[in-house]
């Protein structure tokens, strides 16, 4: 993956690309949790083949249509990857000459199975125009402040760390602190109540999920929240353990 979903750590895309390369390897990079989150460089990273969803970060719902991207090397016939020989991946400039033999497009539409569903392809047109408004810079900017800031409340007020090994913090960052390593998300770790705290925080409206057996995933968007909202869910996270349900006394047999 490009983004780790679990850790939110992000790949060195180009580094692996170039080792699989040295080793004559095709490397298909999953992206569904990079794109729209952190910067990709596709083409200039020489990347082979990517796929990803819309519904994350691109915000076009759940359920809503993939993306395939495929290296423009693959257009020389010699290169050429296996192809869906039908309607659909035919050169458009030829499809309706009816030919006996099949002529393949020159992009990743040799793969398409359909035409985009209108109803499907509206959401994603939306999402898409909304980032190009906000601007990859400004956008990339509010989002290093944004998680940044979420960062230093869960260490500063909640007492969490990025030390794995120091059992006396309620909360341990998985996610990177570098924010070179990191997109929007971070992921904490609970030593008690997971369950519980992920849904007492949806309760209060604050959108989140739990990766069993610990794993809150909480990611501050840059088009949508705001430094209050991650203020917020803080304090939600302090009422959260400040009312954990009571554990039983443990039976000493009086």
């Amino acid at each position: 993956p490009g983004c780790e979903y679990y850790s939110g750590q992000v790949l060195d895309v180009p580094g692996i690309t170039a080792a699989a390369r040295k080793k004559g390897c095709i490397i298909l990079w999953d992206m569904a949790h990079a794109v729209c989150n952190v910067p990709l460089k596709l083409n200039e990273w020489d990347v082979d083949i990517a796929a990803w969803c819309t519904y994350k970060y691109m915000n076009s719902g759940p359920g809503c249509i993939g993306v395939a991207y495929i290296s423009h090397k693959f257009r020389k016939a010699s290169d050429r990857l296996p192809e869906f020989r039908g309607w659909w991946g035919n050169n458009t400039e030829t499809k309706f000459l009816m030919r006996p033999d099949f002529d393949p497009c020159l992009s990743a539409d040799v793969f398409k199975l359909s035409n985009g569903p209108p109803l499907l392809v509206a959401p994603v047109m939306a999402s898409l125009e909304m980032f190009a408004e906000a601007k990859e810079t400004d956008r990339l900017q509010k989002q290093f402040l944004l998680t940044g800031y979420f960062e230093l409340l869960m260490i500063d007020d909640l007492g969490a760390s990025h030390d794995l090994t120091d059992s006396t913090r309620p909360f341990h960052i998985l996610t990177p602190s570098d924010t070179a390593k990191r997109g929007s998300q971070l992921s904490i770790h609970l030593a008690e109540e997971p369950k519980f705290t992920h849904e007492e925080l949806q309760r209060r409206g604050i959108l989140c999920d739990l990766r069993m057996p610990s794993v809150v995933r909480l990611a501050p968007m840059p088009l949508y929240n705001t430094y209050e909202d991650v203020y917020n869910c803080i304090q939600a996270l302090r009422e959260i353990c400040a009312n954990f349900p009571l554990k039983p006394a443990p039976n000493d047999g009086c």
